[in-house]
């Protein structure tokens, strides 16, 4: 691909491309309602067109999400265009669970620099199935669920792919944030992002429509997002011993209905 034309900035930073609302999981939290494609979603061509479209107004970095985007057949090809353009950066969200050899391997010839975050919210199976799964499940199916998504960061770190990973924060999952932290270490990943829950989609209100708040609700002095790694230079200050964290309190940038600032490993975000 030629590089992109001048001058650069003429468009935003960063965009974020959705290729399908599809999902193979059912997680409480949701904040668009994944589940069900919708009608009329873009085809490659469409797709195509839009990455072209946003990397020429001077995008600096693209994340490609869903839904689950590797429900669609055509992920890989999408990732692979993406990829072929200079200049930028191009990251996927995942929740991990189609993570196999073959899929891995094809991200790690085809998609050269692509950066792959996974969702891990929990250090156990329980715990991690509370938010990836609105039902009540068998002690089987959870392990069954957290095993084939830690198998997958594994693979793909253990492969050579950009790991990371990403931890929906709320008040039923908050005090496993450290050791989920040190889980996601051990399999593999560079870092990991945490994210201040948002109320909306599934998780918006309690299902009985009583007014209620979500349960996964809860007050947190901080509203930031918070990229946490071995390297990170203020690691010192949010580490308070190997078994309790402090988020770091930042307001810069924008997010979902809120302002936030993450630091990571090598750069700001």
């Amino acid at each position: 691909m030629e590089s992109r034309p001048e001058p650069p900035f003429a468009g935003p930073a960063h965009a974020d491309l959705d290729l399908t609302n599809a999902c193979n999981l059912q997680c409480s939290h949701c904040d668009v309602s994944s589940g069900i494609p919708l009608t009329e979603e873009l085809d490659r061509t469409g797709i195509f067109s839009i990455i072209g479209q946003l990397y020429n107004l001077g995008v600096l970095s693209l994340t490609v999400a869903g839904g689950e985007p590797f429900l669609r057949p055509d992920a890989v090809d999408i990732l692979e265009r993406a990829c072929s353009y200079p200049g930028w950066r191009v990251s996927v969200i995942t929740n991990g669970t189609l993570l196999s050899g073959r899929l891995v391997w094809d991200l790690l010839h085809r998609c050269p620099g692509l950066s792959v975050t996974v969702s891990l919210d929990g250090s156990m199976p329980a715990s991690f199935d509370i938010i990836r799964h609105s039902g009540r499940r068998t002690t089987a199916a959870q392990r069954s669920l957290f095993s084939l998504v830690t198998s997958g960061i594994a693979r793909g770190a253990e492969a050579g792919l950009e790991m990371h990973a990403a931890f929906a924060l709320t008040c039923v999952n908050q005090a496993d944030l450290m050791p989920t932290y040190n889980l996601a270490i051990d399999l593999g990943v560079r870092d990991i992002l945490a994210i201040k829950f948002f109320p909306g989609g599934h998780g918006s209100v309690d299902k009985s429509k009583d007014g209620r708040r979500s349960p996964l609700s809860c007050s947190f002095r901080s509203s930031a997002v918070g990229v946490l790694s071995p390297t990170h230079r203020r690691w010192g200050r949010h580490r308070r011993g190997r078994g309790s964290m402090g988020l770091p309190s930042a307001s810069s940038g924008a997010g979902v209905s809120r302002y936030w600032f993450a630091w990571g490993p090598q750069r700001n975000y």
